[in-house]
């Protein structure tokens, strides 16, 4: 199995908002610019209405990033691997 260390660091805006990063390390695993481009195009078709707010959130900030690595070509691997724990980490809305 594939080792994955995530350490969180957030740092505190002038405007007092909050940013969050993430500094992934891997050990072994990569992933290609192909691979981040399916996983964004995945991304892109999730119905935002059937999970929480605070879920869908995160995994836009991830699809965010991951665009932008895809735009640079840089730090494809991590955050191909940020936007598919995101996407996992999506909770469902509650049905009535």
């Amino acid at each position: 199995m594939k080792k994955l260390l995530t350490f969180l660091s957030v740092t505190m805006l002038s405007t007092s908002s909050v940013e969050a990063t993430f500094a992934t390390v891997s050990c072994g695993e990569t992933f290609t610019r192909d691979d981040l481009n399916k996983l964004l195009k995945e991304a892109s078709k999730i119905d935002r209405t059937k999970y929480t707010k605070e879920s869908y959130s995160n995994m836009q900030l991830a699809f965010l990033e991951a665009t932008s690595a895809w735009i640079t070509n840089k730090n494809i691997s991590s955050n191909y691997i940020k936007l598919k724990k995101a996407i996992d980490d999506l909770v469902l809305l509650e049905t009535k």
